[in-house]
């Protein structure tokens, strides 16, 4: 599924109307429907408060209302502006609501005051106040009745972007709705996976507006990755495969302080299937790999033979993963800078050699990297804070400067290549514990060993090894006490289920009732209001 920013929706629904002959009349009606349809499978309200806005979006509100209204709901809209300042499709909502009985309370009116006043609760808020296109913290009467939301204790759903969070950054600079539920309209949008927007939006789900699947499958440049992307994109094994034929692994990582990162790095290309996993390493880390992983032969390294004891290693391999826990000396950085330019295969550049990329080391010509956020800063020459401002900015602008596709790692990590960017909602708690990076560089140098594209590569292993850390939550179901050795162990298991969960929602697709079929009388109503509408 794709993720669009509020410009590029804002596209989609002009192609809609220009191609399609779908309105903004016909989008408001369809987004008020999916409101009504989703608040009636978690809450039956005896009384329902709309909180609607100047924009479009309280036009969907106002749509809403009308619907609950004769469906025989008790409801009231809070307007934030006198009616008398409504316009365009807004507007022709409003006279609609108030025609069908909806009881419509603006700030001029008498009634305004006592009823933010009341101390009777209303079950359930519909935030309709402000859209995707809002920017900067709320002000004047929006700001107030958004903390009037936040203080109320009911059942909360926004609509497409909860009021005081930004679509595109998912900041909130100022007060903010927290939602229950967010219902986001017709595709998802950036605020739902980074900053303020994640806690903000509650569960959410994409509400149908009725647009072609023609321009929702093309639209925008980020993909959200899910159980159909990873079970069509998924490896396998020759049945006449050898070791290595299956993929072979190059890992140049750990020192004497951080002899566990080689390790690590190599049980994830294993446990993610490279046939082969040959480690290069100086004494203290040969002896930790023979030790933990006897399956993996070793190239020992010292200051004399390093550059061309690992460019011959390179040579045998089908990829390379380099970095983790190699430390920042100087003999690393003449290392690396004269290593990495000459590295002919596809590599995952991690950790420490992305330290020294930052400070001008070339990069290998094929290449994936995966920094952290303060990885990231360094790389970018910013600060972490600006990086999280903005995660999908950032993710694209790493791909952009190296021309190389860049993984992001944190909540909702992000990959970037040139042209797309795919974010992957997969992961817990569970990975915050040192070593798991390294896992993650491993099992992305085994799919890069199978021949897969870097940002696949990249992709598909963010998406592994988050599916990995979900699935040790039945065995430490307070996501944490794990450690990364356990990540690893876990891939097989992971994939397989992910698979299978797949597997079944294709075979359970055939026998459920569709989403109308279990709301008959919302289809009716479509016919009523959509005729009246048209004559």
């Amino acid at each position: 599924m794709r993720i669009v920013t509020a410009a590029e929706m804002r596209e989609v629904e002009r192609r809609a109307n220009i191609e399609y002959g779908i309105n903004e009349r016909d989008l408001m009606e369809s987004a008020a429907k999916s409101m009504v349809m989703t608040m009636a499978k978690e809450i039956a309200p005896e009384r329902t408060a709309v909180f609607c806005g100047p924009g479009n979006n309280g036009g969907d509100g106002l749509a809403a209302a009308r619907i609950l209204k004769e469906f025989g709901h008790d409801v009231d809209v809070i307007l934030s502006i006198p009616s008398s300042a409504l316009k365009g499709e807004p507007l022709t909502q409003y006279r609609r609501t108030v025609e069908s009985g909806v009881k419509v309370i603006s700030p001029d009116d008498k009634a305004y005051e006592r009823t933010l006043a009341s101390e009777e609760e209303f079950d359930a808020i519909l935030d309709c106040l402000l859209g995707t296109g809002a920017q900067g913290p709320p002000k004047g009467e929006i700001a107030r009745l958004i903390e009037w939301i936040d203080s109320a204790q009911s059942y909360v759903l926004s609509a497409d972007v909860p009021s005081g969070v930004e679509c595109d950054s998912g900041c909130a600079h100022g007060v903010y709705v927290h939602a229950y539920r967010t219902v986001t309209f017709g595709l998802p949008k950036p605020f739902l996976f980074q900053n303020e927007g994640v806690f903000a939006s509650g569960g959410w789900s994409v509400g149908d507006i009725g647009l072609p699947e023609e321009l929702t499958e093309s639209a925008g440049s980020a993909l959200l990755l899910d159980k159909e992307w990873f079970f069509r994109t998924s490896p396998d094994r020759d049945s006449n495969a050898n070791k290595r034929s299956a993929g072979v692994v190059l890992v140049v990582a750990g020192s004497d302080r951080f002899p566990g990162a080689a390790v690590l790095t190599a049980k994830g290309a294993y446990r993610a299937g490279a046939g082969l996993v040959v480690v290069a390493g100086v004494e203290s880390v040969c002896a930790a790999v023979s030790s933990h992983l006897p399956e993996c032969p070793l190239v020992r390294l010292s200051e004399a033979n390093a550059v061309d004891s690992v460019l011959e290693a390179a040579q045998e391999a089908d990829a390379v993963c380099i970095g983790p826990g190699l430390g920042r000396s100087d003999s690393v950085k003449k290392f690396l800078d004269e290593v990495l330019p000459k590295i002919d295969k596809p590599t995952v550049v991690d950790a420490d050699a992305l330290y020294f990329v930052a400070a001008g080391a070339t990069l290998p010509k094929a290449c994936v990297l995966t920094p952290h956020e303060g990885e990231a800063a360094r790389l970018l020459q910013t600060t972490a804070k600006e990086v999280r401002s903005n995660r999908f900015n950032a993710a694209r602008s790493l791909a952009q400067k190296f021309a190389r596709p860049a993984l992001l790692k944190g909540q909702n990590t992000l990959i970037a290549d040139q042209s797309l960017l795919y974010v992957c909602p997969k992961g817990n708690q569970i990975l915050a514990t040192g070593g798991t990076g390294d896992v993650l560089t491993g099992i992305i140098g085994a799919l890069l060993s199978m021949g897969n594209p870097p940002a696949v590569a990249a992709a598909f292993g963010a998406y592994w090894h988050g599916s990995a850390a979900e699935s040790l939550t039945a065995r430490f179901p307070v996501k944490y006490g794990a450690i990364a050795s356990d990540v690893a162990n876990e891939l097989a298991t992971a994939i397989a289920t992910e698979m299978n969960a797949f597997v079944d929602e294709l075979l359970a697709g055939d026998s459920k009732l569709d989403e109308d079929d279990q709301f008959d009388e919302f289809e009716d109503y479509d016919e009523e209001v959509f005729n009246e509408r048209d004559n």
